[in-house]
């Protein structure tokens, strides 16, 4: 079963193996903030998500990543659908992602 939670320190290793742009200082404001989540498979990490906030209102999804293993089975649907939903009921109106995909 997917599940998606909040990243911690400990997950910086694997964190870091799919995301090597992503300077430390923001990776901890992204730990602190609960802007960053770990996607797994029972205890297994298998990809990460992250957000930032436009105008300081608007939140933005900038990255989901999924390792190649496991991509095509619908866990970024499911990561999306998360995010969507989590936002929209927390404090937020509107997610916007970005259109454009590799």
């Amino acid at each position: 079963m997917c599940e998606i939670r909040y990243g911690t320190d400990s997950d910086k290793d694997f964190w870091y193996s799919l995301d090597k742009d992503l300077c430390v200082d923001e990776f901890e404001r992204k730990i602190r903030d609960k802007r960053g989540y770990i996607i797994s498979i029972g205890s297994k990490p298998i990809g990460i998500m992250r957000y930032n906030l436009m105008w300081d209102n608007t939140p933005f999804l900038t990255l989901i990543y999924i390792v190649d293993a496991e991509y095509g089975r619908g866990y970024g649907k499911k990561a999306m659908l998360f995010c969507t939903a989590i936002l929209a009921c927390d404090v937020y109106i509107q997610l916007s992602p970005f259109a454009g995909s590799d």
